[in-house]
């Protein structure tokens, strides 16, 4: 019941069902009985199952990750930076973005890198130019696109098919050491100078700035890397140095009239949202429950280990060998 080969099955089932179902855990439960037992569980055993995920499963220690009160705001998020404090990872979803989207987040940042390095607030790219994949970011004191500059890196196809690297700089400057609300829409088949919407404001002042740029990048963009807050996947540079909070994606690109409404009053719902705000989980997205991991960290979630490992001993299920 518990030799290694079983352990090992059972990690191997979990790690299927968290590729195949992106939903809530009742969801993968159902995927499990499924490939399992041929059937969906009754009521009384989905229950039984959600329970026992739920008692046990741990999120992240707060000991693991540096969750901190974002100086000049009320809102708590996380501390990433390049002596402590590593960026947080999650594994791909075919759910996350692959036509129009929207990242937003609240940001603050302590440090530039010396050189033309990025300062990376999201990506889904391993920072590889041909390597498909996008990211946001802010310029450092050598770029060549003016310092303290939010950009987005943009890798995929163009209208012609060819694979394209792009960065689009928005021209809107953060200050270091003051708290911004930033985010990026990308109508993703708009070519024109409004295909892209940039939108930071200071959460000091409450200024509000605006940008459009134009774009080349026409599809073929998603990555299978890890979305990555605060870094790029399988890269040790190029990471945040200061706090991120209340990150959201939305597969829309949202026109400004819909982002500076509150999200319960927006007509499209976020694809996730990482508030930072549950004292139990928070890691823990506030739509899906996709759960961050510190970055390189294997993502499989032990207590949907110990769920395959019960289900696996089940005398329902037959094993032929």
């Amino acid at each position: 019941m518990n030799s290694d080969s079983l352990i090992k099955r059972a990690e191997a089932l979990a790690r299927r069902i968290d590729k195949e179902v992106s939903g809530p855990i009742d969801s993968k439960i159902r995927h499990a009985c499924r490939l399992l037992f041929g059937r969906d569980p009754d009521r009384t055993e989905l229950e039984l199952l959600t329970a026992f995920v739920h008692k046990n499963s741990t999120d992240t220690s707060p000991s693991e990750i540096l969750l901190t009160k974002i100086p000049d705001t009320t809102l708590q998020g996380v501390a990433i930076g390049d002596k402590e404090g590593d960026p947080l990872e999650l594994a791909d979803h075919s759910d996350l973005p692959s036509e129009d989207f929207t990242i937003e987040a609240v940001v603050r940042l302590e440090s530039l890198y010396p050189d033309a390095s990025v300062r990376s607030i999201v990506s889904q790219w391993d920072g590889t130019t041909s390597h498909i994949g996008w990211s946001l970011g802010v310029t450092s004191e050598k770029s060549r696109y003016t310092p303290r500059n939010l950009i987005v890196q943009l890798i995929g196809q163009t209208e012609s098919g060819a694979l394209s690297y792009e960065v689009i700089p928005s021209g809107l400057l953060l200050e270091l050491n003051r708290p911004y609300r930033v985010s990026v829409s990308i109508n993703i088949g708009d070519t024109s100078e409004t295909g892209v919407l940039f939108r930071v404001v200071d959460l000091t002042t409450q200024e509000e700035r605006t940008a459009f740029q134009k774009h080349l990048v026409t599809s073929g963009y998603h990555s299978d890397r890890p979305l990555v807050i605060g870094g790029r996947a399988q890269n040790s540079r190029m990471r945040w140095d200061g706090q991120l909070a209340d990150i959201r994606i939305t597969n829309t690109a949202l026109p400004l009239d819909q982002l500076i409404l509150p999200v319960s009053e927006r007509s499209t719902v976020p694809q996730a949202h990482w508030s930072f705000q549950d004292a139990d989980r928070p890691l823990t997205d506030n739509v899906h429950g996709w759960t961050l991991s510190p970055a390189g960290a294997d993502n499989l979630n032990p207590a949907m280990v110990d769920l395959c490992h019960v289900l696996l001993n089940s005398n329902e299920l037959l094993y032929i060998d």
